[in-house]
């Protein structure tokens, strides 16, 4: 797995996570992005364009990185999840759980941050 982390605005960042999403990353997740929603109002597109595959335990990752920006009252939106992670999301019914939006555009006009 491998992250790249751009801010664009005071405390909004853009990550881009390339690779499959398991067990192994939650480490790097964890170290990584928690950090970034620690401040309220704080805001995370997180583009999942080049995600082959999500295994759950990279699910609950997001879970946690989505609590954790809900508890600092901040947001994170998940953007262009592959055929196969998306229908992860479907499967388990977290597709209306999570925000996700098709394109980063998209997400930023959505938090008000265009």
């Amino acid at each position: 797995m491998e992250i790249d982390i751009q801010s664009t605005q005071d405390r909004c960042w853009l990550v881009r996570l390339r690779g499959d999403l398991r067990g192994e990353s939650g480490p790097l997740i964890q170290q990584e992005l928690h950090p970034l929603l620690g401040e309220r109002d704080s805001a995370m597109v997180l583009d999942l364009s080049d995600v082959g595959m999500v295994d759950s335990r990279g699910l609950s990752q997001l879970i946690s990185l989505a609590t954790h920006a809900r508890l600092s009252q901040a947001r994170v939106v998940l953007v262009a999840p592959t055929p196969f992670v998306a229908g992860v999301f479907k499967m388990t019914k977290l597709d209306a759980w999570f925000e996700i939006t098709e394109d980063v555009a998209q997400a930023w006009k959505g938090m008000g941050k265009e």
